[in-house]
């Protein structure tokens, strides 16, 4: 009985294969090759459009990587723009740009860090997530050579230069601004320690000066995702720090509005020095700049010992938790393609996972080292 089941069912199936196949190629949309395989295999005959979907990417997630400034007490005392880093009080944002902008520091032993820094984390959680929207990256232009006309002005070119973006430019971000105004107190500390620095007035960490390093500079990594946001699509990367703020504009004062405005965004304008676009290295330099210098566990020998991939349906329940990584070439049977992965370390994972499924107070269950500070309330004095 099975047997003659799929017999008819492959033989239904081979009937209607067909049928639709022949009122394809009636249509003039294609063969049962496929649409996508029609395109590119031979020429439309009939001139009108495709019947694929229009690309449809996600505008994707952007980064920005911490950069190495020396924020040590010595330096932040030699300016008076600096001094309220050297607060005591742990849970400020005073706390966190200084920790943000130090990463050096923060990896010392027995150091007080601010409780909402990760010294596992490469890029500027804060930064990411208040990004409204970021624009100015150039196109590419190829440098050409035209000859001088003949007697018919006639003329020729030809390539004449690199195909690499290496000049500087300007791009700007807006970014929505939140109660307490950090983004003003990141931006304002961050030009001003690499001002001090072009006086002589601070000094970077030993290892950089003797690296010539420019402490102060960021990469900026745009990932442009599927509409799933499951894989990367583009990747583009730039370097740079930034050279305004609007913050003049906190200060405008009109009688008629009691509430000011003109700070609910921020607008940085950054300085970048090249640009590399569809790189394959850049997927693995973006993994390689946390395992590297941040999260050595986080590399392909230790990964899966220390942490979890979350799934799909789990990505929400542990969102701000969780550390990005480019999985150029899936093996476990996923969709090939550089695939965007979200891994929380195993202890995090077990224990959120156990107030999720447990029926005791979850509330006992998540009062742990990694939720702790976010019970407090957050200093902006």
């Amino acid at each position: 009985m099975s047997n003659d089941v799929t017999y008819a069912n492959s033989y239904q199936d081979s009937i209607v294969a067909k049928w639709l196949d022949i009122l394809s190629r009636e249509s003039g949309y294609g063969t049962a090759r496929g649409i996508h395989a029609d395109i590119l295999a031979g020429i439309n005959a009939r001139g009108f459009g495709t019947m694929l979907p229009h690309n449809n990417d996600h505008s994707g997630l952007t980064f920005f990587t911490r950069p190495r400034c020396n924020l040590s007490y010595d330096n932040l005392a030699a300016s008076r723009v600096l001094s309220p880093l050297m607060t005591d009080k742990r849970m400020s944002y005073q706390a966190y740009i200084r920790d943000i902008l130090d990463p050096v520091s923060v990896q010392k032993p027995g150091r007080k860090n601010c409780p909402l820094i990760d010294p596992r984390q490469a890029f500027i959680p804060i930064m990411s997530n208040l990004l409204m929207n970021v624009s100015g990256f150039p196109d590419i232009v190829s440098s050409c050579w035209t000859s001088n006309p003949g007697l018919y002005q006639e003329e020729y070119s030809l390539p004449d230069g690199p195909v690499k973006l290496y000049n500087t430019f300007d791009i700007t971000c807006n970014f929505r601004n939140i109660d307490g105004d950090p983004l003003t107190g990141l931006f304002m500390a961050w030009r001003e320690y690499y001002g001090l620095s072009y006086e002589g007035a601070v000094l970077p960490h030993p290892d950089a000066i003797v690296e010539d390093e420019a402490d102060f500079f960021t990469a900026i990594y745009r990932l442009v995702t599927n509409r799933d946001m499951t894989h990367v699509q583009k990747i583009a990367r730039t370097i740079a720090y930034p050279i305004s703020i609007n913050i003049g504009s906190a200060f405008n004062y009109d009688v008629n509005t009691l509430r000011a405005s003109e700070n609910d965004q921020i607008t940085v304008t950054f300085r970048c020095h090249g640009c590399e676009y569809m790189d394959p290295i850049l997927l693995s330099e973006f993994n390689w700049c946390q395992e590297l210098y941040f999260n050595p566990q986080l590399g392909d020998k230790t990964r899966k010992s220390n942490f979890v991939k979350l799934k799909k349906e789990e990505i929400m329940y542990y969102n701000f938790l969780a550390f990005p990584w480019i999985n150029a070439n899936p093996t476990d049977g996923e969709t090939p393609g550089h695939a965007l992965e979200w891994w929380v370390p195993k202890d995090l994972y077990a224990q959120f996972t156990s107030a999720r499924t447990s029926t005791t107070d979850a509330g006992t269950a998540l009062t742990s080292s990694y939720l702790a500070p976010y019970a407090a309330n957050i200093s902006t004095v």
